[in-house]
Protein backbone atom coordinates (compact mmCIF):
# COMPACT_ATOMS: atom_id res chain seq x y z
CA UNK A 1 0.00 0.00 0.00
CA UNK A 2 1.01 3.20 -0.76
CA UNK A 3 -0.22 6.94 -0.16
CA UNK A 4 0.09 9.53 -2.65
CA UNK A 5 0.52 13.26 -1.09
CA UNK A 6 -1.02 14.15 -4.33
CA UNK A 7 -0.70 13.01 -7.98
CA UNK A 8 2.39 11.02 -9.07
CA UNK A 9 4.36 13.80 -10.85
CA UNK A 10 7.43 15.86 -10.48
CA UNK A 11 8.39 17.16 -6.94
CA UNK A 12 6.19 15.15 -4.88
CA UNK A 13 5.93 13.35 -2.04
CA UNK A 14 4.90 9.72 -0.99
CA UNK A 15 4.56 7.63 1.14
CA UNK A 16 4.90 3.88 0.49
CA UNK A 17 5.72 0.97 2.58
CA UNK A 18 2.87 -0.03 4.08
CA UNK A 19 3.43 -0.24 7.90
CA UNK A 20 6.76 0.66 7.41
CA UNK A 21 6.56 4.02 5.77
CA UNK A 22 8.98 5.86 3.97
CA UNK A 23 8.30 9.02 2.08
CA UNK A 24 9.96 9.27 -2.07
CA UNK A 25 11.50 12.42 -2.89
CA UNK A 26 11.01 12.77 -6.39
CA UNK A 27 12.63 15.49 -8.69
CA UNK A 28 10.91 18.65 -10.13
CA UNK A 29 12.15 17.20 -13.04
CA UNK A 30 10.97 13.99 -13.01
CA UNK A 31 8.38 13.60 -16.48
CA UNK A 32 7.46 10.18 -16.76
CA UNK A 33 11.15 9.07 -18.04
CA UNK A 34 13.23 6.62 -16.33
CA UNK A 35 14.40 7.68 -13.71
CA UNK A 36 17.32 6.40 -11.34
CA UNK A 37 16.12 5.14 -7.77
CA UNK A 38 19.13 5.39 -4.86
CA UNK A 39 17.74 3.53 -1.20
CA UNK A 40 19.36 5.19 1.81
CA UNK A 41 20.00 2.66 4.55
CA UNK A 42 20.93 4.22 8.04
CA UNK A 43 23.15 3.04 10.87
CA UNK A 44 22.00 1.56 13.81
CA UNK A 45 19.72 3.42 16.33
CA UNK A 46 19.60 6.02 13.67
CA UNK A 47 16.53 6.76 11.08
CA UNK A 48 16.44 6.91 7.44
CA UNK A 49 15.98 10.81 7.28
CA UNK A 50 18.96 11.61 9.54
CA UNK A 51 21.10 9.43 7.76
CA UNK A 52 20.04 10.72 4.05
CA UNK A 53 20.96 14.68 5.66
CA UNK A 54 24.21 13.26 7.09
CA UNK A 55 25.23 11.96 4.12
CA UNK A 56 24.10 14.97 1.63
CA UNK A 57 22.19 12.49 -0.58
CA UNK A 58 18.94 14.56 -0.39
CA UNK A 59 20.84 16.71 -2.54
CA UNK A 60 21.18 14.34 -5.66
CA UNK A 61 16.86 14.83 -5.79
CA UNK A 62 17.37 17.68 -7.63
CA UNK A 63 20.91 18.00 -8.57
CA UNK A 64 21.03 14.58 -10.22
CA UNK A 65 17.25 14.05 -10.95
CA UNK A 66 17.44 11.00 -8.29
CA UNK A 67 14.33 9.32 -7.10
CA UNK A 68 15.78 9.02 -3.23
CA UNK A 69 14.08 6.80 -0.55
CA UNK A 70 15.49 6.28 3.09
CA UNK A 71 13.44 3.71 5.04
CA UNK A 72 13.50 2.75 9.24
CA UNK A 73 14.51 -0.30 10.14
CA UNK A 74 12.45 -1.37 13.02
CA UNK A 75 13.46 -0.61 16.55
CA UNK A 76 14.66 -3.65 18.57
CA UNK A 77 13.48 -3.75 22.62
CA UNK A 78 15.85 -0.94 23.97
CA UNK A 79 14.64 1.41 21.01
CA UNK A 80 17.19 1.91 18.66
CA UNK A 81 16.89 0.91 14.95
CA UNK A 82 18.39 -2.32 13.26
CA UNK A 83 18.38 -3.84 9.79
CA UNK A 84 18.56 -7.69 10.41
CA UNK A 85 21.67 -8.44 8.01
CA UNK A 86 20.96 -11.86 8.71
CA UNK A 87 24.75 -12.05 10.16
CA UNK A 88 25.72 -12.32 14.04
CA UNK A 89 27.76 -9.43 13.54
CA UNK A 90 25.44 -6.25 13.73
CA UNK A 91 22.89 -5.61 14.83
CA UNK A 92 20.01 -7.53 15.45
CA UNK A 93 21.12 -7.59 18.99
CA UNK A 94 17.85 -9.45 20.38
CA UNK A 95 17.81 -12.06 18.06
CA UNK A 96 14.49 -10.71 15.75
CA UNK A 97 12.98 -12.87 12.81
CA UNK A 98 11.99 -9.34 10.96
CA UNK A 99 12.61 -10.04 7.31
CA UNK A 100 14.33 -6.83 5.87
CA UNK A 101 15.15 -8.58 2.82
CA UNK A 102 11.33 -8.62 1.81
CA UNK A 103 10.48 -5.50 3.28
CA UNK A 104 12.92 -4.01 0.86
CA UNK A 105 12.58 -5.93 -2.36
CA UNK A 106 8.92 -5.07 -1.61
CA UNK A 107 9.36 -1.18 -1.31
CA UNK A 108 11.24 -1.48 -4.67
CA UNK A 109 8.54 -3.23 -6.39
CA UNK A 110 6.00 -0.74 -4.89
CA UNK A 111 7.68 2.13 -6.40
CA UNK A 112 8.13 1.11 -9.69
CA UNK A 113 4.30 0.49 -9.87
CA UNK A 114 3.98 4.56 -9.39
CA UNK A 115 7.32 6.00 -10.81
CA UNK A 116 8.66 5.16 -13.82
CA UNK A 117 12.19 3.60 -12.07
CA UNK A 118 15.18 3.01 -14.37
CA UNK A 119 15.37 -0.72 -14.40
CA UNK A 120 19.04 -0.64 -14.96
CA UNK A 121 19.68 1.99 -12.07
CA UNK A 122 18.26 0.88 -9.10
CA UNK A 123 21.16 1.14 -6.27
CA UNK A 124 21.39 1.00 -2.59
CA UNK A 125 23.81 2.85 0.09
CA UNK A 126 24.35 2.15 3.34
CA UNK A 127 26.09 3.16 6.54
CA UNK A 128 27.01 0.89 9.29
CA UNK A 129 24.61 -1.97 10.13
CA UNK A 130 22.70 -0.38 6.49
CA UNK A 131 26.09 -1.07 5.15
CA UNK A 132 26.32 -4.76 6.14
CA UNK A 133 22.27 -4.64 4.80
CA UNK A 134 23.77 -2.74 1.52
CA UNK A 135 25.93 -6.02 0.73
CA UNK A 136 23.19 -8.33 1.75
CA UNK A 137 20.98 -6.86 -0.69
CA UNK A 138 23.51 -7.11 -2.74
CA UNK A 139 23.96 -10.46 -2.47
CA UNK A 140 19.96 -11.81 -2.58
CA UNK A 141 18.72 -8.92 -5.00
CA UNK A 142 21.36 -9.22 -7.77
CA UNK A 143 18.74 -9.70 -10.50
CA UNK A 144 17.00 -5.73 -9.53
CA UNK A 145 20.02 -3.84 -8.33
CA UNK A 146 22.87 -2.20 -10.38
CA UNK A 147 25.15 -1.48 -7.57
CA UNK A 148 25.94 -1.07 -3.69
CA UNK A 149 27.72 1.22 -1.76
CA UNK A 150 28.45 -0.13 1.90
CA UNK A 151 30.20 2.75 4.12
CA UNK A 152 31.65 1.17 7.45
CA UNK A 153 29.91 -2.31 6.21
CA UNK A 154 30.84 -5.91 6.11
CA UNK A 155 29.68 -8.96 3.67
CA UNK A 156 28.20 -11.91 5.01
CA UNK A 157 30.05 -14.50 5.65
CA UNK A 158 29.42 -17.47 3.45
CA UNK A 159 29.98 -16.34 -0.54
CA UNK A 160 27.10 -14.87 -2.52
CA UNK A 161 27.98 -16.73 -5.85
CA UNK A 162 26.32 -13.42 -7.53
CA UNK A 163 28.32 -10.56 -9.68
CA UNK A 164 27.46 -6.98 -8.54
CA UNK A 165 29.13 -3.79 -8.84
CA UNK A 166 30.35 -3.00 -4.82
CA UNK A 167 31.77 -0.23 -3.58
CA UNK A 168 33.39 -0.21 -0.05
CA UNK A 169 34.04 3.10 1.89
CA UNK A 170 36.19 2.41 5.44
CA UNK A 171 38.26 4.77 7.34
CA UNK A 172 41.27 3.06 8.64
CA UNK A 173 40.64 4.32 12.23
CA UNK A 174 36.88 2.94 12.85
CA UNK A 175 36.38 2.33 16.27
CA UNK A 176 33.34 0.52 15.95
CA UNK A 177 33.11 -1.75 12.86
CA UNK A 178 37.01 -1.96 12.20
CA UNK A 179 39.02 -1.82 9.01
CA UNK A 180 40.62 -5.06 9.47
CA UNK A 181 37.80 -6.80 10.75
CA UNK A 182 36.53 -8.44 14.27
CA UNK A 183 33.93 -9.34 17.02
CA UNK A 184 31.61 -7.59 19.53
CA UNK A 185 30.13 -4.23 17.82
CA UNK A 186 29.50 -1.72 20.15
CA UNK A 187 30.23 -3.96 23.10
CA UNK A 188 26.65 -6.07 22.51
CA UNK A 189 28.50 -9.49 22.10
CA UNK A 190 28.06 -10.10 18.09
CA UNK A 191 29.81 -12.42 16.04
CA UNK A 192 32.91 -12.36 14.06
CA UNK A 193 32.85 -9.92 10.81
CA UNK A 194 35.44 -9.65 8.14
CA UNK A 195 37.53 -6.20 7.63
CA UNK A 196 37.01 -3.83 4.25
CA UNK A 197 39.81 -5.15 2.12
CA UNK A 198 38.24 -8.62 2.72
CA UNK A 199 35.22 -7.43 2.22
CA UNK A 200 36.02 -6.04 -1.35
CA UNK A 201 38.24 -8.87 -2.37
CA UNK A 202 35.35 -11.49 -1.76
CA UNK A 203 33.09 -9.52 -3.83
CA UNK A 204 35.88 -9.65 -6.67
CA UNK A 205 36.41 -13.28 -6.29
CA UNK A 206 32.67 -13.67 -6.23
CA UNK A 207 32.51 -11.29 -9.52
CA UNK A 208 35.33 -13.45 -11.05
CA UNK A 209 38.18 -9.96 -11.02
CA UNK A 210 41.56 -10.26 -10.15
CA UNK A 211 42.55 -10.12 -6.99
CA UNK A 212 45.10 -7.08 -7.26
CA UNK A 213 44.41 -3.64 -7.15
CA UNK A 214 45.00 -0.59 -9.21
CA UNK A 215 45.17 2.70 -7.41
CA UNK A 216 43.20 5.30 -8.96
CA UNK A 217 43.44 9.13 -7.85
CA UNK A 218 42.91 9.88 -4.56
CA UNK A 219 39.56 11.52 -2.73
CA UNK A 220 39.33 14.64 -0.60
CA UNK A 221 36.08 12.95 1.29
CA UNK A 222 36.44 14.20 4.96
CA UNK A 223 36.46 17.76 5.66
CA UNK A 224 37.77 17.53 8.87
CA UNK A 225 41.05 15.67 7.20
CA UNK A 226 43.70 17.41 5.48
CA UNK A 227 44.26 17.03 1.80
CA UNK A 228 43.14 14.22 -0.65
CA UNK A 229 42.95 11.32 2.52
CA UNK A 230 40.98 8.53 0.58
CA UNK A 231 42.94 6.01 -1.24
CA UNK A 232 41.02 4.59 -4.26
CA UNK A 233 41.65 0.88 -5.39
CA UNK A 234 40.09 -0.64 -8.32
CA UNK A 235 40.00 -4.68 -8.93
CA UNK A 236 41.57 -5.29 -11.97
CA UNK A 237 39.86 -7.83 -14.73
CA UNK A 238 36.60 -7.63 -13.58
CA UNK A 239 33.86 -8.64 -16.26
CA UNK A 240 32.49 -5.87 -18.67
CA UNK A 241 29.81 -4.08 -16.50
CA UNK A 242 30.90 -5.13 -13.01
CA UNK A 243 33.39 -3.42 -10.84
CA UNK A 244 34.71 -3.87 -7.41
CA UNK A 245 36.25 -0.66 -5.92
CA UNK A 246 37.63 -0.02 -2.02
CA UNK A 247 37.85 3.45 -0.78
CA UNK A 248 40.30 3.56 2.27
CA UNK A 249 39.45 7.19 4.06
CA UNK A 250 43.25 7.25 5.96
CA UNK A 251 42.28 8.59 9.59
CA UNK A 252 38.68 8.34 8.72
CA UNK A 253 36.19 7.84 11.66
CA UNK A 254 33.02 5.33 11.97
CA UNK A 255 31.17 8.41 11.55
CA UNK A 256 33.45 10.79 9.41
CA UNK A 257 32.55 14.14 8.54
CA UNK A 258 31.78 13.91 5.07
CA UNK A 259 32.66 17.37 2.75
CA UNK A 260 29.99 18.37 0.54
CA UNK A 261 31.65 17.01 -2.60
CA UNK A 262 30.99 13.41 -1.08
CA UNK A 263 27.55 13.12 -2.59
CA UNK A 264 28.48 14.01 -6.21
CA UNK A 265 31.80 11.65 -5.98
CA UNK A 266 29.61 8.81 -4.39
CA UNK A 267 26.68 9.46 -6.78
CA UNK A 268 29.68 9.89 -9.63
CA UNK A 269 30.72 5.85 -9.28
CA UNK A 270 27.13 4.67 -8.91
CA UNK A 271 26.19 6.34 -12.25
CA UNK A 272 28.88 4.86 -13.85
CA UNK A 273 27.71 1.38 -12.83
CA UNK A 274 24.18 0.63 -14.74
CA UNK A 275 23.31 -2.90 -14.62
CA UNK A 276 24.68 -4.39 -17.80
Amino acid sequence: MFLLLGSPDAGQQVVFGGARPVTLSVPRAYAGRPTPLLLVLHGYGSSGKHHEKYLGLDRLVEERGVLVASPDGTPDSAGGRFWNTGSDACCNFRGSDVDDVKYLRGLIAEIRGVYNVDPRRIYVLGHSNGGFMAHRLGCELSKELAAVVSIAGSTPLERCKTPMSVLQIHGDRDYAVRYDGGVNILGRGGGAYVGAEESASRWARDDKCKLTRTSRERLDLVSTLPGAETMVGTYDGCPAGTDVTLWTMQGGLHVPDFGPQFPSLVWGWLEAHPRP
